[in-house]
């Protein structure tokens, strides 16, 4: 166990930064975290690129406390990179 974890989330889904799309990830994690005395070091709204999303990613585990949380946006999409079979 971590002596101090810095929490992240991590929401991946182009249609919610364009605003075709609201999230609830966000609350939620924030919501879990906060009734266990805990709350979030960083939040990322990103596309759905593959390569961002390994850079985001590679920036949170440069962190040896990360803990990452990660949303796929509202599932399953054209441009869904994330629903990977």
């Amino acid at each position: 166990m971590l002596d101090k974890p810095n929490f992240y989330s991590v929401i991946i889904g182009t249609e919610l930064l364009n605003g075709r799309r609201n999230d609830a990830h966000f609350s939620f994690i924030n919501t879990e975290l906060i009734k266990r005395g805990w709350e979030q070091k960083a939040n990322f709204v990103i596309e759905d690129k593959p390569s961002f999303i390994e850079d985001v990613f590679s920036l949170i585990y440069k962190d040896k406390n990360s803990v990452l949380f990660c949303f796929g946006g509202i599932g399953s999409t054209p441009d869904d990179y994330t629903n990977i079979d």
